[in-house]
């Protein structure tokens, strides 16, 4: 067939069965392509459906435990049986923790729920709790116990007021550390509920077991205003006292909330009769008083509350140690001497030819005239003149011989010497 073309002929015959063959490839390749392309997309729709359906089955799931957990929680249907329920079991919640007048209940209104405002889904009870005088802790142990209860309701809406007294002259408004409480409370009766459904006694587990942990996360702050700073003990020295004395020891606490008022407590004490001793609640110090104590150690805790909200406090074991009675001991006033005053002023001849010695002591306003074998008394002692020269005379004091000039004081003699026992015995028995 191929005889009959010419060569150009043959020549196009052949490019053409090269390129149909691969044409159809090409195009059978794109076919396929684009097949692919769509299977994939149907893959990624249906995958995307399973997951939004398995979603869907979740949401169920978690509606239908969701509605599980609501009936087991809910009042009963019937709007009269649970408001006497609810009424009773909220009314003595109340009376365990406020105390029997401490608190008011108004009348329960009750609230049809529907759905499309076709459907009756519950009714909607609503309550105020009225607390007129309470604390935080109260309030604490109440909110614990009202949503640790196997019923469906909430505490919408909590007003609390701090309560204040007027102290002093001045009408001053001071904190009491008290509060007024106002609690409006909604609760559910589901329709699908029993009708004669029971509230039971017992925990629904949605609180944490540890009821220290949750006061302390709501008491540890002020939720009226700033934080409440603590007081502290200043005195630093430990306190001592002498027996025989009756004891009245200040002790001194900082507060740096000024506001704050205080009050003082003795917590134990090793000495009867003690007492911790307060001017006021305004007073930055109180007075640990006791009557006189015997010599030793004596221990004694104290604290000081604020008045702040939440109310802080702090301890300090103070020692208080009387020592023995102190001993004063007296000296007794050195005794005067005159002699150190005592001056010779003069030798001079008197009227009848004898040399005396002018003796004057300043301190007596007294001058003795002595002539020799004379004598005077000072200091105790006996001075005897025994020797006057002209400018030089001796005196006999004590068993000594001293000797003066003009001018000089007794108690510093230019000589001194002591007189021998023999000449002393000798003089004694010549004059017996």
């Amino acid at each position: 067939m191929l005889s009959n073309l010419s060569q150009r002929e043959r020549l196009l015959a052949i490019i053409a069965g090269v390129m149909l063959p691969m044409f159809l490839l090409m195009v059978g390749f794109v076919w396929f392509m684009n097949s692919l392309s769509s299977y994939d997309a149907k893959i990624v729709e249906l995958s995307s459906n399973i997951k939004h359906a398995k979603g869907l089955h979740a949401k169920a799931q978690a509606s239908e435990r969701r509605r599980s957990r609501y009936l087991e929680l809910s009042l009963a249907s019937s709007p009269e049986q649970a408001k006497i329920q609810y009424r009773q079991w909220l009314s003595g919640l109340a009376e365990e923790i406020f105390g029997a007048n401490g608190f008011t209940l108004e009348s329960i209104n009750g609230t049809p729920m529907t759905y499309d405002r076709k459907h009756r889904v519950g009714e909607k009870l609503s309550v105020k709790l009225n607390v007129p005088n309470a604390d935080l802790g109260k309030m604490d142990q109440f909110l614990y116990r009202f949503y640790d209860s196997k019923i469906l309701h909430r505490v919408s809406s909590l007003t609390a007021t701090p309560l204040v007294a007027k102290t002093g002259t001045s009408e001053e408004m001071a904190p009491t550390g008290k509060i007024s409480l106002l609690f409006q409370i909604d609760s559910l009766g589901l329709a699908d509920a029993e009708i004669a459904k029971t509230i039971p006694d017992e925990s629904s587990g949605a609180m944490p077991r540890d009821l220290a942990a949750y006061r302390a996360k709501i008491e540890s702050r002020n939720i009226f205003g700033l934080p409440n700073n603590p007081p502290q003990f200043t005195t630093s020295a430990e306190p001592s006292e002498f027996e025989g004395r009756a004891i009245e020891l200040g002790i001194s606490v900082r507060e740096p909330d000024e506001i704050d008022q205080l009050k003082f407590e003795l917590i134990s004490s090793e000495v009867d009769g003690a007492k911790l001793v307060q001017r006021d609640a305004k007073s930055r110090s109180a007075q640990f008083t006791t009557e006189a104590l015997q010599p030793g150690s004596y221990k004694f805790k104290a604290r000081v509350t604020d008045s702040g909200f939440p109310p802080k406090s702090d301890e300090r074991v103070f020692t208080l140690t009387v020592k023995p009675k102190e001993v004063i001991v007296t000296k007794p006033p050195e005794k005067f001497n005159h002699v150190q005053e005592t001056v010779v002023v003069a030798i001079v001849q008197d009227a009848t030819g004898q040399t005396r010695a002018w003796i004057h002591v300043r301190t007596l306003g007294k001058t003795y005239h002595l002539g020799i074998g004379e004598s005077f008394d000072l200091d105790g002692a006996s001075w005897k003149l025994i020797q006057l020269d002209s400018d030089l005379l001796t005196l006999e004091v004590n068993g000594k011989q001293q000797t003066y000039r003009i001018g000089d004081h007794l108690d510093h003699p230019r000589t001194s010497a002591t007189i021998p026992a023999a000449s002393t015995a000798k003089d004694s028995s010549l004059g017996g």
